[in-house]
């Protein structure tokens, strides 16, 4: 049963939360198991999966908080909290038959991974909720992280490691494969051509990418449109701008991860300066713009 909403003051962020949880619901597991699935997750995310107002999520997570199932770290008093799974919350979620090899918890990861994070949080939510329009028919078969692929590798880590490897599955038609980059324009857009070099090469080998079936696309997601124009020229220089798509965080966010939100790289580098390039593909082979 979901707790009702009442009216109630904020909470001070140097007030400690009660330790009473009382039982926890099928919502609190599905909390922690994002949190740990996540690594580390900020408040707006967990509010847009699981609750439908913000003050109630927030006065939830406080409960777990006090219960020890989360940790919560306040980076900057004018940003949304982090939250990590703790040990104990792993040990719930597990005798609740949830993967242990599927959880995180420990510290809370680097600034640089944070900001990582956070964008890769944005677009597994933004995923998620678009599969819940029934009207689309689609949903989220696998959503591997980059975390999740370097524990799967263990010491043998393959030179490729997308930030997320995901397949969708719609009504009629045949899964689709993505390998997300997340970038934040940390590297020079040879280091994405060096990447557009070693897909393109397994594209044409027909070969699996991380369990991906033949036909996977790799979509590359940027701050900016210039950092887009950057990279498409170097992924058309090794061949693969027609293999790679990409778009704009904002486009995403604006359009869906399943809608029109999306160029190849070859579209992007041919678009003339001065002229926005025209972003009007998407995953979905049905959807308007459609995969090609």
């Amino acid at each position: 049963m979901e707790d009702a909403p009442r009216k109630s003051a904020r909470r001070r962020r140097d007030e400690k939360p009660s330790r009473q949880v009382g039982r926890l619901t099928d919502r609190d597991l599905a909390v922690l198991e994002l949190v740990g699935r996540c690594r580390a997750v900020q408040t707006p995310i967990i509010a847009a999966l699981h609750f439908s107002e913000p003050s109630t999520c927030s006065r939830r997570l406080a409960r777990l908080v006090g219960a020890g199932m989360l940790k919560c770290h306040v980076e900057h008093l004018n940003a949304a909290n982090w939250y990590t799974l703790s040990e104990r919350g792993a040990e719930v979620l597990i005798a609740e038959e949830v993967a242990e090899e599927s959880l995180f918890t420990g510290r809370l990861p680097s600034a640089e991974t944070l900001q990582h994070l956070e964008r890769l949080n944005e677009f597994r939510a933004a995923l998620t909720l678009a599969c819940r329009d029934e009207r689309l028919g689609a949903s989220t078969s696998c959503f591997l992280a980059d975390h999740d692929l370097r524990r799967l590798s263990g010491s043998n880590t393959p030179d490729l490691v997308p930030d997320a490897i995901v397949q969708i599955t719609q009504r009629g038609q045949p899964p689709v494969g993505l390998a997300v980059e997340i970038d934040l324009s940390h590297y020079s857009p040879r280091i994405v051509g060096k990447k557009g070099h070693v897909t393109l090469a397994l594209q044409q080998a027909r070969a699996p990418l991380w369990g991906l079936p033949h036909g996977w696309r790799p979509l590359f997601l940027a701050p900016s449109v210039a950092r887009l124009r950057g990279v498409a020229r170097a992924l058309v220089d090794e061949g693969a701008g027609d293999l790679w798509w990409g778009s704009s965080f904002d486009l995403v966010a604006a359009r869906g991860p399943l809608g029109p939100a999306y160029a190849s790289m070859t579209d992007i580098a041919g678009t003339p300066r001065g002229e926005p390039p025209i972003f009007a593909r998407s995953v979905l082979p049905t959807a308007a713009g459609g995969g090609a």
